[in-house]
Parts: structure tokens; sequence; C-alpha cells
């Protein structure tokens, strides 16, 4: 009788068994066609295998499939299953509930939304599979990984792995897989290894955060180091505040750029009273009598005769009538910046740029973004420095550097007062690189009471220049020189 029951006990057809944890799955548009079934579902188990039902159709998180979509929408660009995968659902599900949820069944069948509704075929049970089968390629993950916060457009960016969740002399670094992720989308890279330099060339990303992830099999978004995409120019060096000075604490009007009538000393812009510049001496006392148009003499004769020779004849000339015209706005020339870029100081000054530029570059492993003033200035953040640096600033003087002072530079420029410089373009080529940077000088045209405290104060000209700007109401004016270099080097040596 026994032996009857069992030679009359019916083995389910194979489309009718049950699918569990570990099946095998199919889609014919990936580029890697057999994946596996994750149940995550609930936690029933046969024999120790869990078994799945419909509501195992989570994308990624439920169908496995380790290769690329090939579907013609991406063209060249291929993403990762895993990333498009979007489920319709299981059809033809049993009969019997799984938890509340009808099982699945070798005849179940699931398709891929995104992609015409791409048929997902289960080719086998997974009623003999093991745990381990399912599990075996999410063993080594990337754990952390390490880069740039900051990356100049068009240059690159150097990222590492740094953590696994085993032992890093266990894991296959030809495994290991880059993608980025901008304004929501991910981008999969071709790229394989524990480090990546990644070169950031899509105008579109300047401004942007772009989230570099690092992966073995399954990605991981939180995975991720951010790098702010910046662009040109950045500035890599600062000097004063041109028109200021800084004084008990706090930034105000430059002596030598204030003016007045020596009667309203409340204007915020009138330092001296007509009685404190008449206690100068007789010689002042004399000049403070002349007429107007007699000062306007004395002072343009002493700079055409005397100063300024040459091309920087006709400067002086605009010079002297842009302080005449009295509207204080900044003046700029190009004879006047060709001779200041073309002095031995300026060029000394460049030089030291330069060199500080490739030093800062090693220094940050080349990553331009990170050289910037902002970054080298302490606690003062993007604030211009108030202390020269060990390069100082291109200086002017009478007959230094065998530069005759008569050619102009002396009486129209003398001493900058403040600079900046800035990175304004960039091109690399494996460790060497091309960098054009632009330096703006400035000075200020105007007197203060230590010029008068010099032999300065006993030529009348230099008198005159004083009693119009303080006593006459003449405004002072800033002078801007600037001009671009370009030069090469090498992050390395």
């Amino acid at each position: 009788m026994a032996g009857e029951e069992k030679r009359n006990k019916k083995t389910p057809p194979e489309s009718k068994k049950f699918v569990m944890n570990g099946a095998r799955i199919k889609c014919d548009l990936c580029s890697k066609p057999e994946g596996k079934l994750r149940v995550t579902s609930n936690d029933l188990k046969l024999q120790d295998m869990l078994w799945a039902n419909i509501n195992d159709t989570n994308g990624a998180q439920n169908l496995i499939f380790d290769g690329v979509c090939n579907h013609g929408k991406y063209g060249d660009k291929k993403p990762l299953c895993k990333s498009v995968i979007q489920l319709k659902g299981w059809d033809k599900p049993a009969s019997v509930t799984i938890q509340d949820a009808p099982g699945i069944v070798m005849e179940s069948q699931n398709y891929c939304l995104p992609h015409g509704n791409q048929k997902i075929e289960i080719t086998d049970s997974g009623q003999t599979a093991t745990e381990s089968e399912i599990e075996e390629k999410d063993e080594h993950r990337v754990t952390k990984v390490e880069g740039g916060s900051l990356v100049l457009f068009n240059s690159s960016g150097e990222y590492q792995v740094t953590e696994y969740n085993v032992a890093e002399k266990q894991v296959d670094k030809s495994t290991v897989k880059w993608a980025f992720r901008v304004d929501g989308k991910i981008w999969y890279l071709k790229s394989t290894g524990d480090h990546l330099r990644l070169k950031f060339n899509v105008e579109e990303h300047i401004g942007k955060k772009i989230e570099i992830l690092s992966y073995i099999e399954d990605l991981n978004e939180s995975v991720s180091v951010s790098t702010e995409i910046i662009g040109l120019p950045i500035f890599i060096d600062k000097y004063n505040f041109k028109g200021k000075q800084f004084k008990n604490g706090l930034f105000i009007i430059a002596d030598d750029m204030c003016y007045g009538d020596g009667v309203n000393l409340s204007t915020g812009h009138t330092i001296y009273s007509q009685e404190r510049i008449e206690s100068y001496g007789w010689m002042m006392k004399g000049t403070m009598k002349m007429s107007e148009d007699r000062l306007w003499d004395t002072f343009s004769t002493m700079v055409l005769d005397i100063f300024a020779w040459g091309e920087l004849n006709d400067v002086a000339l605009k010079m002297i009538a842009h302080f005449k015209a009295n509207t204080g706005t900044e003046f700029s020339d190009p004879v006047l910046t060709r001779h200041a870029k073309e002095h031995p100081s300026t060029k000394r000054f460049c030089k030291e740029i330069e060199r500080m530029i490739v030093e800062r570059l090693k220094k940050e492993d080349g990553a331009l973004a990170l050289i910037q003033h902002k970054f080298y200035n302490g606690n003062n953040g993007d604030t211009p420095r108030t202390y020269d640096m060990n390069y100082g600033h291109p200086r002017f003087k009478y007959n230094e550097d065998g530069w005759s002072g008569k050619k102009g530079l002396t009486i129209l420029v003398n001493d900058t007062w403040a600079y900046e410089v800035s990175i304004t373009g960039f091109e690399e080529k494996k460790k060497d690189f091309k960098i054009t940077y632009k330096v703006t000088l400035y000075d200020h045209f105007g007197l203060d009471e230590p010029d008068l405290e010099k032999n300065y104060y006993y030529m009348e000209g230099f008198r005159a220049w004083f009693v119009l700007q303080h006593l006459r109401g003449y405004k002072p004016f800033i002078t801007k020189m600037e001009f671009e270099n370009t030069f090469n080097g090498a992050y390395q040596t």
C-alpha cells in the first residue's frame, strides 16, 4: 500500500516549482544576461532557503545583474543594468501565499519598464542554491574614497580608495570601478583600479558639486567624495587694499587719498587743517598764497621738466589733466603699464610669483584650485594681506636698478600701494603645465604729510601739489596697471 502511494505521488512540473533566494534569472538586454534573485520580501524559509514572493520586485535590490544595458537608446554610453532597472511586477504567480503575498514560480516573469517591457525570466528555481552563491560577489566592497574637494575647470582631480570592508591585500584592485553623479544623474566610467585621475572639462559643471563614487560590484551611493568645480580666474595673492590703510584696527581712507579745504575737518576725507599746513614753514606759507593757475603751472612744470621724459611725458600730461578734472576715478594708460611691466623690480616680482605658483602646485599635488590666496592666508581667508611677503612688491624708486627716475615712473607711480595676482589661463599635459596669470598693480596719485618730511618739501612743485590736494580740494586718484604673463612648468622636477 505504501509503495502504491509512492508510485502515484506526482512531482510538480518544472514551471510550477517555487522560486527561492539565489534563483537564476535572465535578461537578454544585459551584457551579462545571467543574473540572480535576492529575496528581501519575507523571512519564511524552507530547508534554510528563503521563498520568493511577488514583493521581490524592487529593481536592483532583488534582481542582480552585473553587466551593462545594451538597449539602443543609450548609444555608446551604456549604463550598468542595476542603475536603470525598473520592474513592472511578477506575472503568473502561485496560488499559494508566502507571508501574505503570492509566491513566485518558475513560469513567473517580470518586465523592465524603461526598455520596452523587456522580459526577465527565471531559468533555475534556486531550490538547490546556497546563500553564499548570491552573496559571493558582494563580499568585497569599497567603504571609503578620498579626493580633492575643489578642482579647477579643465584640470584633473585625483581620487583614491582608502578603505574596504576586508583587508586591502585581499582585494583585486582591477575590480574597482568608478562613477560620478551630477545633477542627479550617474555616469559610469571605463577606468578601473583603486586610483582615479579625472579631468573636468564640461563647462556646464562649473560651480557645481560632483560626487565621485567607487565600487566593486554593487554601487553604494553613500561611498563617495564631493568635488566642487571652480572656474577661472582664481586669486593666488592679494596685498593691501587700494585706496585704504589699516589704522587702529580698522581699514580707513588712506592719508594720501584724502583731500579738502583745510577748514571743514568733519568730511571724512579732510585730515589737515590750514593751521597745520602753515606750520610746515615759511616756504609752505608762500605757496599757500599762490593763485590756483600758478599752482597748476608750478606743479606741471616740475613734473614735465624734471621727472618725466620721453613717452612718459605724455602720460604725465594725461595724469595732470585727470587730477585737474577732479573726478577721483581710477586712471590707466597702456604706455605707463608697459613701462611698469618692463621695470627690473616688476620682473623680479613676477619671477618670484611664478616660483611660488610652482611650489604650491607641488605641495598640493597639482590641485590648482587649492593654491588660492585664501588657503595660504591663515584665518584671514580672501582678505588681502597688509604685510609684504619675502618677494616684496614692485617699486620704482629714483635711480634704483639703474633705472632713471627721470623717465617718469618715480613721480607717476613710485611705490606700489596694493596688488592682486590671479590665474587666468591653465593648460596641463600629464605633469607639465602652462599658466597665464594677471598682475594688477595699484598706486595712489596723491600726497600726505610724510611726503613733505622728505626733501620734496623744498621743491615748489611738490608744495603746489600738496596745496592743490589738501587746501583747494582736488581729488587724488588710484593708478591701475594691469598685464598678463605666461610661463611653463612641471609638477615634478
